[in-house]
C-alpha cells in the first residue's frame, strides 16, 4: 500500500472531525417509527420498513424460510462526480457518516441518498449535487447508469441507480469539508484498504468506466510484466470462453430452473420471530435481528434521529476463486437464489457463509479446494451502515492452481474472464451486491 496518500489523511481527518453517536434505546423511545399492521415503518410511511416473509422455493434451504427483512421499494441514487485532469482524472468523494460504520466515517459516492432523503421527508437540509444526477445539463456527460441489488437475503426487491457522470469542465466545488476531490491512483489505494471505502461506493466503482479510475486502458500499466498484474491484465484482454450473450442466456436458464414464490407477512404472523421491548429477536436462542438507535451526527441533513438497525453476530466470509485457464485468468461465479431479488438469481462470489443454500452441490468441493490455493487479497469491509450495525464480511481472492481439477458449471457455477464481467458489470441484476463488493478489489489493481 502507499504510504503517502492524501485520501487517506483526509478521511482520518473526518473521522476525527465526526462527532457521530449511537445509543441503543427501547422502542417507547423512538419518536419516528412504530409498529402498525403487523410491520415496523416510519411515521410518514417513507424510508423503509420491516416486514416478516414466508418464502417457496425449488432451492434447499430456501423452502420455507420465514425471516423479517427490510422492505425499502424506494429507488435511491448513488453517484459520483468525476473530472477530467489532463489524462488522468478526479472523483469527488464524500466522507459519509453512517450509524453503523466501522469507523463511523467510510468514503462514499458524491450522493448516496434514498428518495425519502433526496425528497427531504426527514425535514431537513438538501442533498447536495443531486442536480448532477437528476438533471444534468450540458456540463455533465452520464458515463454509467444502472438498476443494482441491495443484499438479497436482507432486503426486499431494493434496488439503487448506480451513476457515474463526467463533468465537461471544472465540475463543482466542494460543499463543505466532507467533501474533496480526490486522484483517481489515491481512490485506488483507498480500494486496498479495509474500511475505508463504503458499500455503495464499491458498487458504483464496479459498474462505471473502469478507465476513468485507471487513467487509461484498465490493467495496461502491467504490460510486459509477470505475475498476478499481468494476469488481471491478460484476463480483461482475453477471448472470452462464452460470448456475452451466452453468460447471460446461462444466468436466464438458472432463473427459469428456480420456482421461487416469496410473500410478504406480519411480523407477528411468524411464531419464529418474537418483538421484546428493545428488539426482534428468534425465539429459539433470543438471537436479536434488529435493535432501536438514536443517532446523532454533526454531518448529516438533520443532526438527530432514530432507527432501526439490523445487527449481525459473527463475521461473514466472502471468497471469490480464479484460476488460469487457457492462459487467462477465470473467475468461479455462482448463481445464487435469494429472497429478495427480483430477477430471483443473479452471479453471486464463489462462496460465502451467510448463505443458507452454501452447502448445496459442489460448495464442499470448493472449500477443500481453498486449501491449496494463493490467496491473492484479503480485505475486511462492512456493510451499508446507514442499515447494518457494524456488519463486517473478509472478503478474499484466491487463486488454485491450474493443476487443480474444478468443473462446476453444470452445478451452478459459471467460469468468466474479467473482459466479459467488467462488460456486463452494468446490466441490473447480473451480479450480486456482495459480488460486486468481491470484484471492485481488484480494482486497485487497475
Amino acid at each position: 500500500m502507499t504510504a503517502n496518500c492524501p485520501l487517506r489523511d483526509w478521511l482520518e481527518e473526518r473521522r476525527a472531525a465526526s462527532r457521530l453517536s449511537v445509543r441503543v434505546i427501547p422502542w417507547r423511545e423512538c419518536t419516528a417509527w412504530r409498529f402498525e399492521r403487523g410491520r415496523l415503518a416510519h411515521a410518514t410511511g417513507g424510508f423503509f420498513s420491516v416486514v416478516g416473509i414466508r418464502a417457496a422455493c425449488s432451492v434447499s434451504g430456501l423452502d420455507g424460510l420465514a425471516v423479517p427483512i427490510i422492505d425499502q421499494p424506494e429507488v435511491g441514487i448513488l453517484g459520483f462526480v468525476v473530472r477530467a485532469r489532463g489524462t488522468a482524472h478526479e472523483w469527488l468523494i464524500q466522507a459519509k457518516a453512517e450509524p453503523g460504520n466501522i469507523g463511523a466515517v467510510q468514503l462514499a459516492p458524491t450522493v448516496q441518498a434514498t428518495l425519502s432523503n433526496f425528497t427531504r421527508l426527514h425535514g431537513g437540509g438538501a442533498t447536495a449535487y443531486l442536480d448532477c444526477f437528476t438533471a444534468p445539463d450540458g456540463g455533465f456527460d452520464v458515463v454509467a447508469d444502472s438498476l443494482q441489488s441491495e443484499h438479497g437475503s436482507r432486503f426486499l426487491a431494493k434496488y439503487n441507480r448506480n451513476m457515474t457522470v463526467l463533468a465537461a469542465r471544472h465540475g463543482p466545488d466542494p460543499c463543505s469539508a466532507d467533501w474533496r476531490w480526490a486522484a483517481a491512483a489515491d481512490l485506488r489505494v483507498m480500494l486496498a484498504s479495509d474500511f475505508a471505502v463504503n458499500t455503495d461506493a464499491r458498487s458504483v466503482l464496479f459498474g462505471s468506466d473502469w478507465r476513468l479510475l485507471a487513467d487509461g486502458a484498465p490493467f495496461s500499466r502491467w504490460r510486459g510484466a509477470s505475475g498476478w498484474g499481468a494476469g488481471l491484465l491478460a484476463s480483461f484482454e482475453v477471448e472470452p470462453d462464452q460470448s456475452d450473450e451466452d453468460a447471460v442466456s446461462w444466468l436466464a436458464a438458472r432463473r427459469a430452473a428456480v420456482r421461487f414464490e416469496v410473500d410478504v407477512v406480519p411480523l407477528d404472523s411468524m411464531p419464529e420471530w418474537h418483538v421484546t421491548p428493545d428488539s426482534i429477536a428468534r425465539r429459539r436462542d433470543g438471537r436479536v435481528l434488529l435493535r432501536a438507535y438514536e443517532v446523532r451526527a454533526n454531518s448529516r441533513e438533520v443532526e438527530r434521529w432514530d432507527q432501526p438497525l439490523v445487527l449481525s453476530h459473527r463475521e461473514e466470509a466472502v471468497v471469490l476463486v480464479c484460476q488460469r485457464r487457457g492462459g487467462a485468468l477465470r473467475f468461479l461465479l455462482r448463481a445464487s437464489a435469494e429472497a429478495g431479488f427480483r430477477e430471483r438469481v443473479q452471479l453471486g462470489p464463489t462462496w460465502q457463509s451467510d448463505d443458507v443454500t452454501a452447502g448445496n452441490g459442489a460448495a464442499h468441493q470448493i472449500l477443500a479446494a481453498l486449501q491449496r490455493g494463493q490467496e491473492r487479497d484479503s480485505r475486511l469491509q462492512s456493510d451499508e451502515g446507514g442499515r447494518f450495525f457494524r456488519s463486517v464480511s473478509r472478503y478474499r481472492i484466491v487463486e488454485l492452481p491450474e493443476t487443480e481439477a474444478i468443473d462446476l458449471e453444470a452445478s451452478g457455477y459459471l467460469w468468466m474472464d474479467l473482459g466479459q464481467i467488467y462488460r456486463l458489470g452494468g446490466v441490473q441484476g447480473m451480479f450480486t451486491n456482495e459480488a460486486r463488493s468481491v470484484l471492485s478489489m481488484l480494482l486497485a489493481w487497475l
